[in-house]
């Protein structure tokens, strides 16, 4: 038979954990105290548990660095005469992944289990850590195997590891640099070119010893509306379980807004005429390119000097100046509600968009009125009411 944990026992062992893992540990689950126990090390197996840790490590990894990925394992032991049944384990941080899972499992008397799992060192801030992971047995109180380390850095970044572009249009063609510096002086960590990303286009040379220069531009029109958040992941050798290095992007696409400079066109009896169709025109103007939602900076002024590489409203404007971003906009514009008889021609300008609106003149004979509207991309725009007057 176990022996019951007496409450004074559990007191100890969770007074003694709380000042190992003061800082980082979550808060245990509201159940008796009778329910929580933490496991250490080796040497610290409560009396009358049923599992042991073969391992005297006591869950400390050591070293990790920034990019690494450490292999690592705790081994638990049946030391009892009967089956420890249901055997969970479970991570608590996205830095630490188990090899395979692990529910449910029966371990017979003397046997073990092995519980191997890997330490990310992208998920941990620089710095020392502690961690855990639970194991849920049937019939026994939880137990938590510690794991700490210190996490430093081989790599530095100028002017960060991620760069807030903050709220920007997407068709907005800007170029972002990276500096990219190794730590060790033998220039033993090497890195390789990134890969293909799906929304930047990328230049990455190595143009000093343990430096490098990542030159990152946007895709032409990939971009999707809202949140970007996005890496662009690049290998790295030399260094046991290290790597691929990441840079990321973050920040709010907005899509461009249009309208129509008049919303009418009436066609007067007079301007019609004899033979052969009639045609007018308008524009399609684009809308103040003021941010649609607010900025960090307008929010936290005091991160401006944070985030030097925002994309800026010269940026976004110089862009409309250049009649290959009008052919663009006009490719990804369509008008809904265009009856047959009538055809709209789309005429890219360095400033804008001309729209050729021609009436058949077989359609001007029993015509009304028509309206349609514009769409660009899944965002609709305008309204045009074609009237025709009666003599």
């Amino acid at each position: 038979m176990m022996k019951k944990f007496s409450l004074l026992t559990s007191i100890i062992l969770l007074a003694f954990t709380h000042t190992t893992f003061s800082q980082l540990l979550p808060d245990p689950p509201e159940t008796e105290a009778t329910q929580e126990i933490y496991i250490l090390t080796s040497n610290k197996v409560p009396e009358g548990y049923p599992l042991k840790i073969k391992e005297t490590h006591g869950g400390n990894i050591g070293i990790i660095h920034d990019f690494q990925h450490k292999p690592f394992v705790y081994t638990l032991k049946n030391i009892s005469d009967t089956p420890v049944k249901n055997i969970t384990v479970k991570s608590t941080c996205n830095c630490i992944t188990l090899a395979s899972p692990i529910e449910n499992r029966t371990l017979a008397p003397a046997e073990e289990l092995p519980i191997n799992f890997t330490v990310s060192g992208p998920n941990i801030r620089n710095g020392k850590f502690d961690r855990v992971i639970m194991v849920l047995a049937e019939g026994f109180p939880t137990v938590r195997l510690g794991v700490i380390g210190e996490n430093t850095p081989l790599i530095e970044f100028d002017p960060a590891v991620c760069i807030n572009l903050d709220s920007f249009h997407g068709f907005t063609p800007f170029k972002r640099t990276f500096i990219i510096k190794t730590k060790l002086d033998d220039d033993k960590l090497q890195l390789g070119q990134p890969e293909k990303n799906q929304y930047f286009d990328t230049k990455f040379t190595k143009t000093a010893p343990q430096t490098y220069t990542l030159e990152v531009t946007p895709k032409n029109r990939q971009f999707p509306q809202g949140r970007l958040a996005e890496k662009i992941i690049i290998p790295a050798t030399g260094v046991e379980h290290y790597g691929p290095v990441f840079v990321a992007l973050k920040g709010y696409v907005n899509q461009p807004r249009f309208r129509f400079d008049k919303s009418k066109i009436t066609i007067e009896p007079q301007d019609i005429p004899e033979k052969g169709p009639y045609k007018t025109s308008f524009e399609v103007q684009i809308l103040n390119l003021q941010k649609t939602r607010p900025s960090s900076h307008e929010k936290r002024p005091d991160l401006v000097a944070l985030q030097p590489v925002a994309v800026e409203e010269k940026e976004q404007t110089d862009i409309l100046k250049k009649i290959e971003t009008w052919k663009l906009f006009a490719d990804e514009m369509t008008f809904i509600g265009v009856p047959d008889g009538v055809t709209v021609e789309k005429i890219p300008r360095s400033n804008g968009l001309d729209i050729q609106l021609t009436i058949s003149e077989n359609y001007l004979k029993t015509m009304e009125s028509f309206s349609f509207y514009g769409k660009f991309g899944k965002m609709r725009f305008g309204n045009m009411q074609c009237t025709k007057k009666e003599q």
